[in-house]
């Protein structure tokens, strides 16, 4: 027997559950301002400095690195918050499609939820790799 409320339930458990883990995928360690150390050193283009993934470019106030690493920072804050939003109003919409009971109105709205919570998700994928960008710029690579 098929049930159309099962369905929405199911493909909204499993949407939230992709998203979640794409969040953790995205702040693995190894990032600006992750910790670091012998067991967990940082990712590619950064180096571990005092037990912090730093830029590679040279540091100090005004210079390119420390203008990355607070680019970098401001990133993965809108990032974080983006994609939390983003699983709100999937969640919330979801909901709306198992409440709605039919009435197109309702399924527009839904859908309208599902939308923005699409472009949530890229806005998020924008900022993630927004400091990347700006650091190939920098370096012409």
């Amino acid at each position: 027997m098929r049930n159309p409320i099962f369905k929405t339930l199911l493909v909204a458990v499993v949407a939230v559950f992709l998203f979640g883990l794409l969040g953790s995928v995205a702040y693995a360690a190894g990032d600006i301002g992750d910790s670091c150390d012998g067991s967990f050193p940082c990712n590619e283009p950064y180096q571990c400095e005092n037990g912090i993934c730093q830029a590679m470019l040279p540091g100090g106030p005004g210079t390119p690195g420390e203008v990355l690493s607070i680019i970098a920072n401001i990133g993965d804050w809108v990032f974080g918050i983006f994609i939390a939003i983003s699983v709100i109003y999937i969640v919330m919409a979801a909901f709306q499609f198992v409440t709605g009971e039919g009435k197109p109105d309702k399924i527009t709205e839904a859908r309208m939820k599902l939308l923005y919570a699409a472009v949530g998700i890229g806005i998020a994928l924008f900022a993630g790799a927004f400091d990347d960008i700006i650091r190939s710029i920098i370096l012409n690579t």
